[in-house]
C-alpha cells in the first residue's frame, strides 16, 4: 500500500505527507545434496520454511522558499518505520546413504533434524533539517550555501528458539519405518513417546540479541560558480555514531557477548567542474572520503541461515569501521539533448575494509572480518545514442552502454597471514567487471519501455581459511524487461518481468560445483493513479 498527500502555498511552501506498507508472504522448499565431507558421507537435506514479512513507512516533509533572504530554502523531514519478519516452524532434516543397499535411511543424529522459531523486529527513526542561500561573492563568483543537520536511531530484538528430535528405544532399527521419504510418516503423534521420538530444546547460547544505533550527523557545503566556466563543490560532514549489539544466552543470567561501535568523523568532499560551453563537454575530479560501519547482523555471534545456500553465518563483535577515499575524474560530452558520452577514472582506497570468510573448523559457518587494507581502480565508460541515424523510423528508440572495469587488491593483517589462504587476492565482493546494455524506447508522450541486459562477472563470495579456496560467485547475466503506458494525466500501467534468461547461477570453490541454483522468472503488473 502506498498512499501520499500534501498541500502547496503560493508555489513556495510544500508540505507531504506519505505513507508506505508492504506485507509479504514466501513458502519456501529446498533439497540439497552432496558429501557431507566432516563425516564422509552422502546426504540429502531438506528444508522447509515459511517467512512472513512486513514493512511500514511513514513520512512527513517539507520545503519552504522565501524569494527576499537571498533565496533562503529549507527543507525538512521526520520518518518513522518499523519491520518485522518472522519465521515460524523452520524444517530442516537430512538422509544419509546406506551404499550398500544403495538406500537413504533417516538421520538420526540431533544435529541433522532441526525445527526453529525465529523472530526479528526493527525499528528506524530519522530526522533532518537543512537550511540554502545563494550569495553574490567576492571576484565575480556565486555561491550556494548549504547547512543541515540529521539524526536516526534504530533498535533491534532478534529472537531464537530451537528444537531437535532425540530417538529412543528401538525407534532406530524400524528400517521401514526410516526409510520413508514422508517426514510426516516417521514423525508424527503414533511416534512421539517415552521410546520413540523426543523434543529437546537446543537453543544457543549466542541465539538472541538486542542491537541499538545513533548517529548525528552536521553538514556544510558550498557551491561556487567561477564565471561561466567553472565549478567548485566543497563540503564537511561531521557524524557521530554509537552502535550496540548484546548477545545473550536465554536460559544463564550475564551471559553475554557485547559489542559496541564508537566513532567521531569528519568527511570531506571536493569537486572541480571545467565547463566547455563550446564543445557541450565537462571535465570534473571529485574527491571524497566515506565510511562503511557493519551492520546489527555483523556485530553479533548470533547465527542466520542464508535463505538460498542454507549455510549459517555469524557475526564477529571485534569487527572495526571500514574508511573509503575516493577519487575521480570523469569526461562528460552531451552531443545533443538526449546523447551522451561519458569516461571516467576512480581509485577507492580501504581502511580496514570488511570481509566475509568461511570460519576454521568442519561447521563450515561463515563469518566477517577486517582486512588491513584494500585498493580498487578502473575505468567506467557510458554512452547513450538514438537510433535515428539507422532509420527515421525508429527516432523513438535508443541504446545505452554502461562498462566499468575494475582491479582491486586487498592486504590482510599479521595476524591472519596464518588462516588466510591467499595472501594476494581481490577484494572480497568485487567483481572485476560489470557490463549494462539498454534497448529502450520512448514516444516522448505516454508509452516508454526498456530491455536491460546486466552482467556481473566472477567475484569472491567468501575468503578460504586455512589452505581452503576461495568461494567464487561465477559470472551473471540477467535480462529484464519493463513497459509503461500512461492513460491521460493520472494513470499509469507498469508491467515488468524480470530474469528472461532464467541463467543457472554458479559458485564454485577449488573448481567444484557448491552451490547452484536458477531463480527463476518472475513478473509484476501495477497500476497508478495521482489525483
Amino acid at each position: 500500500m502506498f498512499l501520499t498527500t500534501g498541500f502547496e502555498f503560493r508555489d513556495d511552501h510544500k508540505v507531504k505527507a506519505t505513507v508506505l506498507q508492504i506485507h509479504k508472504m514466501e513458502d519456501l522448499a529446498g533439497q540439497l545434496t552432496g558429501e557431507l565431507v566432516s563425516q564422509d558421507q552422502f546426504i540429502r537435506q531438506n528444508r522447509l520454511e515459511y517467512i512472513e514479512q512486513d514493512m511500514l513507512s511513514e513520512q512527513i516533509d517539507g520545503e519552504h522558499y522565501f524569494a527576499d533572504l537571498h533565496e533562503l530554502t529549507i527543507n525538512w523531514h521526520y520518518n518513522t518505520s518499523r519491520a518485522k519478519r518472522e519465521a515460524p516452524d523452520m524444517r530442516q532434516y537430512r538422509y544419509f546413504l546406506d551404499e550398500e543397499d544403495n538406500q537413504y535411511f533417516f538421520d538420526l543424529r540431533p544435529e541433522s533434524m532441526m525445527r526453529m522459531w525465529s523472530d526479528l523486529k526493527d525499528k528506524n527513526t530519522d530526522q533532518g533539517v537543512s537550511m540554502a542561500m545563494s550569495f553574490d561573492t567576492p571576484f565575480n563568483t556565486f555561491t550556494d550555501m548549504t547547512v543541515g543537520y540529521m539524526q536516526a536511531d534504530k533498535t533491534r530484538d532478534s529472537d531464537i528458539r530451537r528444537f531437535t528430535i532425540l530417538q529412543q528405544g528401538s525407534v532406530n532399527s524400524i528400517r521401514t519405518l526410516l526409510t520413508n521419504p514422508d517426514l510426516g510418516q516417521i514423525i508424527n503423534a503414533n511416534t512421539i513417546k517415552p521410546d520413540g521420538f523426543q523434543l529437546l530444546e537446543v537453543t544457543r547460547p549466542t541465539d538472541n540479541y538486542t542491537a541499538s544505533q545513533t548517529l548525528d550527523a552536521i553538514f556544510a557545503e558550498a557551491d561556487i560558480r567561477i564565471g561561466d566556466h567553472w565549478r567548485l563543490l566543497a563540503g564537511v560532514r561531521r557524524e557521530e555514531s554509537v552502535q550496540n549489539v548484546t548477545t545473550f544466552n536465554l536460559f544463564v543470567e550475564d551471559d553475554l557477548v557485547i559489542g559496541k561501535l564508537e566513532a567521531k568523523d569528519l568527511f570531506p568532499t571536493f569537486t572541480g567542474t571545467w565547463i566547455i560551453d563550446k564543445f557541450d563537454m565537462q571535465m570534473r575530479a571529485s574527491y571524497s572520503e566515506t565510511t562503511s560501519r557493519p551492520d546489527f547482523r555483523e556485530l553479533s555471534p548470533a547465527p542466520f541461515t542464508h535463505p538460498v545456500t542454507g549455510q549459517d553465518i555469524v557475526g564477529n563483535p571485534n569487527l572495526e569501521v571500514a574508511y573509503i577515499k575516493n577519487y575521480d575524474l570523469r569526461w562528460e560530452w552531451y552531443y545533443s539533448a538526449k546523447e551522451s558520452v561519458s569516461v571516467g577514472l576512480f581509485y577507492k582506497e580501504f581502511q580496514s575494509p570488511i570481509e566475509a570468510i568461511i570460519k576454521p573448523g568442519t561447521e563450515g559457518l561463515r563469518s566477517y572480518v577486517n582486512a588491513d587494507t584494500a585498493y580498487t581502480q578502473g575505468i567506467e565508460i557510458d554512452a547513450n545514442h538514438n537510433l535515428e541515424f539507422i532509420n527515421e523510423r525508429l527516432a523513438d528508440f535508443y541504446i545505452a552502454s554502461n562498462v566499468t572495469l575494475i582491479e582491486s587488491q586487498v592486504t590482510i593483517k599479521p595476524e591472519q597471514s596464518g588462516v588466510i589462504t591467499n595472501a594476494e587476492r581481490a577484494l572480497q565482493g568485487q567483481a572485476d567487471y560489470i557490463v549494462n546494455f539498454q534497448l529502450g524506447y520512448d514516444d516522448g508522450d505516454n508509452q516508454k519501455g526498456s530491455l536491460v541486459y546486466h552482467l556481473t562477472g566472477p567475484k569472491i563470495r567468501e575468503v578460504g581459511v586455512l589452505m581452503a579456496p576461495d568461494v567464487i560467485d561465477q559470472k551473471f547475466g540477467q535480462l529484464d524487461l519493463t513497459y509503461i503506458h500512461t492513460f491521460g494525466e493520472n494513470i499509469e500501467l507498469t508491467a515488468k518481468v524480470k530474469n528472461l534468461l532464467n541463467q543457472r547461477q554458479e559458485t564454485t570453490q577449488g573448481g567444484f560445483d557448491i552451490n547452484s541454483f536458477r531463480d527463476g522468472i518472475s513478473g509484476s503488473f501495477g497500476v497508478s493513479y495521482e489525483f
